[in-house]
């Protein structure tokens, strides 16, 4: 029954640890006192944006959809270091979002119609 108790409070810890290093929980923590929401799944931290995006989504070499891919995001919450105009897209405007991909890490851009904001670019996220 001890043996049984230490193993599960073990793994209980181990589990622990292993959520509180996830990539969302990292985002969250990476947010600090500086966090501001700006709609429902998403906010802004010291400039970045933290928001529900589609995944899998491509991420361009430039800011238009007939660009190189450079990576995808496959993760459907996501960091986005800032924003610039480029093409426009299925969104209805021209914004797009600068981040880094998920399967090799390379960085490139995101049509702000895969990323969820209610407004693009929303207050507190830098222009590239």
């Amino acid at each position: 029954m001890r043996k049984t108790l230490v193993s599960l409070v073990t793994a209980t810890t181990f589990l622990g640890a292993l959520v509180a290093i996830s990539p969302a929980s990292a985002a969250a923590q990476a947010a600090g006192p500086n966090r501001v929401q700006v709609s429902a799944t998403c906010y802004t931290a010291n400039t970045d944006l933290y928001c529900d995006n589609r995944a899998p989504s491509n991420l361009y070499q430039h800011r238009r959809t007939t660009s190189a891919v450079v990576d995808v995001l496959e993760t459907s919450f996501s960091w986005f270091q800032c924003w610039g105009r480029g093409d426009s897209h299925a969104g209805g405007n021209n914004v797009w979002y600068w981040t880094q991909g998920d399967r090799n890490g390379r960085f490139g851009n995101i049509p702000a119609v895969n990323v969820f904001t209610t407004v693009d670019p929303p207050a507190g996220i830098n222009q590239c």
